[in-house]
């Protein structure tokens, strides 16, 4: 599924068929196709199996003015280590075809403290699902990144493995709320698969996690993320960010 010939000349791997994210206006999380050059949304009653999961910086913002304004998207290259990984943050800019690097190096101490200036960029964490036979990515990140974060901590509890024997799902959506602004959250719940399902998982899994180390091995940046760059991007408030500080891994 992810195999490719060896060549000095050495590109990223696509790995998932779609990137989704959370987006509160749907309630629900969507993604772009950029063959259907339009945005989709998966399924509410959509069983997905985690595979493996990374960590990246995702965002937006906005440029010019009146008429003018566009969104430019801000992303890194994903990352499984935060003392040895680079990770180099980047803007892109379609509207006027520009690419400028915002900070370059090991995630901590030199990324989160550069990016703990800037509203716009987030720190996210990339979940590796199959779906309906297909390789897919959730990008939790903002009022989807507390809830999943809520969501492991009880299965940890319950000493349920999610990458074993377990697929989750979107069992409900809740409010939120910081001052006058209002959003919806997602509210996660796991289900038991198959033994054989969780055999094919797990063969999948391997090969996501090698693709993964070779993108890393490649050129280092990811490839921007499948979305209209000029369309503006879900409201993000104080409230929906989680501080670095309080992320538990």
């Amino acid at each position: 599924m992810f195999g490719s010939r060896t060549s000095s000349q050495r590109s990223r791997e696509r790995i998932a068929k779609y990137t989704y994210r959370w987006k509160s206006s749907k309630e629900a999380f969507v993604a772009w196709d950029s063959d259907k050059k339009e945005e989709i949304e998966l399924p509410s009653k959509a069983i997905l199996i985690p595979l493996t999961s990374t960590m990246m910086i995702t965002g937006s913002r906005a440029r010019g003015k009146g008429s003018s304004t566009h969104y430019t998207n801000v992303y890194s290259n994903e990352f499984t280590n935060f003392d040895s990984d680079i990770v180099t943050v980047i803007e892109n800019d379609s509207f006027d075809g520009t690419k400028t690097e915002i900070v370059k190096g090991v995630y901590s101490p030199t990324v989160k403290e550069a990016i703990s200036d800037l509203p716009y960029a987030n720190f996210t964490k990339v979940l590796y699902c199959l779906y309906d036979g297909d390789v897919v990515r959730l990008t939790l990140r903002a009022s989807s990144l507390r809830p999943w974060i809520e969501f492991e901590n009880k299965m940890k509890e319950k000493h349920i493995n999610l990458y074993k024997g377990h697929a989750i799902k979107v069992v409900g959506v809740n409010d939120g709320s910081f001052g006058a602004v209002q959003f919806k959250t997602p509210e996660f719940g796991a289900t038991e698969i198959s033994s054989k399902e969780d055999a094919i998982a797990t063969e999948t899994a391997i090969e996501v996690e090698n693709a993964i180390l070779r993108n890393l091995q490649a050129s280092g940046v990811a490839e921007a993320p499948t979305e209209v760059p000029t369309t503006a991007p879900e409201p993000t408030t104080a409230s929906e960010e989680i501080s670095l500080e309080e992320i538990p891994f």
